[in-house]
């Protein structure tokens, strides 16, 4: 009954956890022929399959150091060539994917397979496959691609490794696709190539290069008329980390778009701009074509150099809900100019977070001075006092993590509308009973607090509770 009950073998995995004490050639060879009987009772039942042939293998410590890279090497396995050193016969085609039913299976996940006609027939068969997901160390093989086309029913596909052979050839053929990702060491066919895929809603678009830029014209995605959300990045191979996407004059590494419907975006991310002229610029290439100033509601940019006078003058800001700045880097006066240029031009903003951007630079009057902000993040930003202004009345979520207050900040006495205040990650704040009687006590419509509690007093800990009883204090 065990190995007959369809229900139970829905899902199965053949990878590093099943193989966890089969390192040893001892086990090996029990191993192997207890998964080939498995899969030729119970292969007809499986639906999602997940199988890895390199695996990572724990091994004891020795008490001699090693060398990192021989670390690194000792600890994979590859159950191809374990298989033959036991001299067992143990292939992807024949011993795994051969077993499988081609009406059953529904998604198949393959980790770094050793490739060759036999697999490639096999993974043919599968006529009702709606999910692969196919990663490789080396290039992609060529027989593997050239079997996509046999995929009609192919709904999501992941691929990763170095070049992909034979890849705009196939994906034209696979029109049902709504999901795709691609992830190359090397270079990525032209983005044109996706227009046939009409039905696309997801797609995730990465490579690396040796030179050059990718000059991508993203606005030619509208001819994807379902396409909700993509991500494109674009990177150098050199020893120094480079990018090597261009987008409206500026060169970046990373541009996402996702919630595109009915003309509205709900967010834009920029990752890694290196130089950019005009955001204004770079914000109307990165958004589908048509985008309104209007439509768009959450702009994220990090890790990216700023200057002043890229910023200024771009509408794309006036209808933001949300705005993120996150490891940027600011020329000239730093931080504060270029977060109040941003503010000034996004009156609407509900949502902001200014995080690891201006450490011992001056604090943004603009922000301040500002109200209808409900939720603020100033984490990271080595900050060492809060100053009082208007913006604290409207807040409803504070996250002050990761600075360095060694006080509960007494401006905070003005936030009476806070249900969520964040002050993990300051390892000089131990709160004191002054803590909860001038400040914290105040805030009546708080509903949590989270804090490092192993660095809290119980004493004062239990204060806090007796005056604020709804309170939940929260371990980060």
């Amino acid at each position: 009954m065990f190995y007959s009950e369809p229900a139970l073998w829905q899902s199965l995995e053949l990878t590093a956890a099943s193989l966890k004490w089969a390192d040893a050639e001892s086990h090996a060879r029990q191993w192997f022929a207890a998964k080939a009987s498995l899969l030729r009772r119970v292969g007809g039942f499986v639906q999602h399959l997940r199988y890895s042939q390199v695996l990572d293998v724990e091994e004891e410590e020795e008490e001699e150091e090693e060398d990192e890279e021989e670390k690194e090497d000792s600890g994979m396995l590859d159950m191809q060539q374990l298989a033959a050193d036991c001299g067992i016969e143990w292939q992807l085609g024949s011993s795994v994917l051969a077993h499988l039913s081609p009406t059953t299976l529904q998604s198949l996940h393959l980790q770094y397979p050793s490739w060759n006609a036999e697999a490639a027939a096999a993974l043919e068969r599968f006529s009702r496959l709606t999910k692969l997901i196919l990663n490789c160390w080396d290039d992609l093989p060529s027989c593997a691609v050239a079997a996509l086309p046999s995929l009609p029913q192919l709904l999501s596909l992941e691929l990763s490794g170095l070049a992909m052979p034979g890849l705009a050839t196939a994906l034209r053929l696979l029109t049902r696709l709504t999901q795709l990702d691609c992830y190359s060491l090397e270079l990525l066919p032209p983005l044109s190539i996706l227009f046939p895929l009409t039905r696309l809603r997801q797609l995730e678009w990465t490579e690396q290069r040796q030179s050059g830029l990718l000059e991508a014209d993203l606005q030619q995605l509208v001819r994807l008329p379902c396409l909700e959300r993509w991500r494109i990045c674009s990177d150098l191979d050199t020893d120094v980390p480079s990018v090597s996407l261009q987008v409206g004059g500026a060169v970046l590494a990373y541009c996402a778009v996702k919630g595109r419907t009915d003309g509205t975006v709900q967010e834009l991310r920029l990752g890694r701009i290196e130089y950019v002229p005009s955001l204004h610029q770079l914000m109307a290439a990165a958004l589908p074509a048509g985008t309104l100033p209007s439509q768009l509601r959450s702009l994220d940019i990090f890790h990216s150099r700023l200057p002043l006078p890229a910023v200024l003058g771009c509408p794309f800001l006036g209808h933001l809900n949300s705005l993120k700045l996150h490891y940027c880097t600011f020329e000239g006066g730093g931080a504060a100019p270029v977060v109040e240029a941003l503010l000034q031009q996004a009156p609407r903003l509900q949502s902001l977070a200014v995080q690891h951007c201006f450490p011992y630079r001056p604090f943004p009057a603009a922000l301040m001075s500002r109200t209808g902000v409900q939720h603020l993040s100033l984490s990271s930003n080595l900050m060492t006092e809060l100053p009082p202004g208007p913006y604290l009345s409207s807040l409803t979520s504070l996250d002050l993590n990761y600075n360095c207050w060694n006080r509960v900040p007494q401006a905070l006495t003005a936030a009476t509308n806070l249900i969520k205040l964040s002050l993990a990650g300051n390892d000089r704040l131990t709160l004191n009973a002054e803590d909860v009687d001038i400040v914290l006590r105040r805030l009546r419509r708080l509903r949590w607090l989270y804090l490092d509690l192993a660095r809290m007093p119980a004493d004062v800990l239990n204060r806090l509770r007796s005056a604020l009883l709804q309170l939940a204090i929260l371990d980060h």
